[in-house]
């Protein structure tokens, strides 16, 4: 019989008298569940032998796990918002929200030489993977199921939810706007019920997310509302938010990243602690929003009781991730997809920094992933699996692993544009209205114009609004041979070192940063995976 170890670090997990948990909250039908209700509903699946319908029912952010007698089910959902690990080996099967746990009691010490690549290359770990060879990462839409207990255990996983389109053959642009404004008025109902009179604290861009959210709930009259935005003084997008909140009446702050704040941070030591509790081994920390939580804690602008509403990800939901030269495929099929992938995800250094062979490694595991998509015949196929890949990676272990700020200090948070009925809305819609998000930004330009009562061209900046001749320079792009494409990035981004909106690169050293230049590893996140895995290579 295996020896079954559970241990969660978060505080927020609940656990019934025999030896279930929950963590996170989720509606069916409009009724908010969490704890026991959550645990009762998915044994009721299981009972039923409808597990994952039981699944697909929630709506909603949270985790489970659920023990039978000779049986341990753990899942995450849509989005792998609350992140578990497990370790099957040596008789022992280990289960956490905590992979440095697990790391420490499977004495598992040496990284994965290919997941650790990816990690330079990408910021994240993909499949099951992480950092380590023996410990797994439980996938968006996943669950894993351990069987038979007292003999020998069988693991199995299954895929409860996927991110795949199955686009309307008929539709009329007017009637799909009016179901579109539907779901934004359902889904932010949604979100004054979780918030329960709590105040709401959006952390509001220059783009068209939080603006959405903000102007939906302007629509709706929810007085209690707060926004921020952070950066250098005086940076575009803090600029262009502060104009948003100042228009629809909402009360605005603003954290200015100078240098002494960056090296403060650095200094205080909270920092490393929370980059430890954040990674779990998969994904580079998200640490943009931390000075900013910070300060509003100890300015007592917020508190623990606030709830947090990052605009996370209506773009990406939307098509706004599609490259357009995708939408010109002659041949679309599988190789062509692996190309996409590469060149989209895996840039944070030069690919050809690393041997051929583990190129060809890389390569291999990402085409082991994208054949169990499906067949690629169509510039639709190819989309369709790219937005899968972008879901499945990108979204649920990079940008979403953001929230973990907000749980390190104990502070709720809900992501109403991850709302399974705005999901299931973008994945019917057609590609030709995902194609750079067009469909999707009218709608929010236009509910912004209407409520804000400002005129469209006004209502249509964001931070990267440019000239007309701009725009169009920037789409040829695209077409432009590799090297000078290559050559003009470089030389954007070695632009923002001394110039950053966040002001990111004054967290390094001089020399260091000299010494990353010269290397051609210039993109900052690129040179913070790299000391953040020798960090992790110091420490185990």
């Amino acid at each position: 019989m295996y020896n079954i170890s559970i241990n969660l670090r978060n505080k927020n997990w609940y656990e019934d008298d025999y030896g279930n948990y929950a963590i996170g909250h989720a509606f069916i039908n409009d009724r908010l569940i969490t704890g026991e209700k959550l645990i009762q509903h998915i044994i009721q699946g299981w009972n039923e032998n409808k597990l994952e319908e039981y699944f697909r029912e929630l709506n909603g952010f949270f985790s489970l796990i659920i023990k039978r007698k000779h049986s341990i089910i753990a899942s995450a959902d849509r989005l792998r918002s609350f992140p578990l690990y497990y370790s099957l080996q040596k008789g022992h099967f280990y289960l956490s929200d905590d992979s440095d746990w697990i790391q420490k009691y499977a004495k598992e010490n040496k990284l994965d030489d290919v997941s650790k690549t990816e990690f330079l290359l990408s910021g994240y770990v993909t499949g099951s993977c992480t950092l380590f060879p023996y410990i797994r990462q439980i996938q968006a839409g996943e669950c894993i199921i351990l069987n038979n207990l007292k003999q020998n255990p069988v693991l199995n996983t299954k895929r409860w939810f996927c991110f795949l389109h199955n686009d309307l053959e008929e539709w009329n642009v007017d009637e799909l706007n009016n179901e579109l404004d539907h779901v934004i008025n359902n889904i932010h109902k949604r979100l004054t019920l979780f918030a329960q009179n709590r105040t709401i604290v959006i952390p509001l861009s220059g783009g068209f997310d939080s603006r959405l959210i903000l102007t939906a709930l302007k629509r709706m009259n929810i007085e209690k509302v707060i926004t921020f935005s952070y950066g250098r003084k005086d940076n575009k997008e803090s600029l262009i938010s502060k104009n948003i909140a100042d228009t629809l009446g909402f009360p605005w702050y603003f954290i200015e990243y100078n240098n002494k704040l960056w090296k403060d941070t650095i200094k205080s030591g909270k920092l490393i602690d929370f980059m430890q509790y954040s990674s779990g081994n998969v994904s580079l920390p998200h640490i943009q929003d931390w000075p900013s939580i910070i300060y509003l804690l100890e300015k007592k602008i917020i508190n623990i009781d606030s709830i947090i509403v990052p605009g996370h990800a209506g773009d990406f939901i939307s098509g706004g991730h599609i490259p357009h030269t995708m939408f010109l495929e002659k041949d679309p099929n599988i190789h062509r997809l692996l190309g996409y992938l590469i060149k989209q995800n895996y840039c944070l250094r030069k690919w050809e920094a690393f041997s051929t062979e583990m190129q060809e490694r890389i390569k291999n595991k990402i085409l082991k992933i994208i054949t169990g998509y499906g067949n690629i015949k169509t510039i639709n196929d190819l989309a369709n699996y790219f937005e899968l890949w972008d879901w499945q990676e990108r979204q649920a272990k990079f940008i979403v692993n953001s929230v973990r700020v907000y749980d390190y200090f104990n502070i709720k948070w809900w992501l109403p544009l991850w709302d399974k009925e705005f999901i299931d809305f973008w994945l019917k819609v057609p590609l030709k209205l995902r194609k750079g998000s067009e469909f999707y930004d009218n709608y929010v330009i236009t509910l912004y114009s209407t409520i804000s009562g400002i005129n469209t061209n006004n209502a249509r900046r964001t931070e990267r609004t440019e000239p007309v001749y701009k725009g169009i320079l920037r789409k040829t792009y695209n077409y432009l041979p590799e090297f000078i494409n290559n050559y003009r990035i470089k030389r954007f981004y070695l632009s923002r070192i001394k110039n950053h909106p966040l002001n990111f690169y004054s967290i390094f050293d001089k020399n260091e940063l000299s010494n990353y230049i010269q290397n051609d590893i210039y993109l900052f996140n690129g040179i913070f995976a790299d000391q953040y895995i020798k960090h992790i290579e110091k420490i185990s």
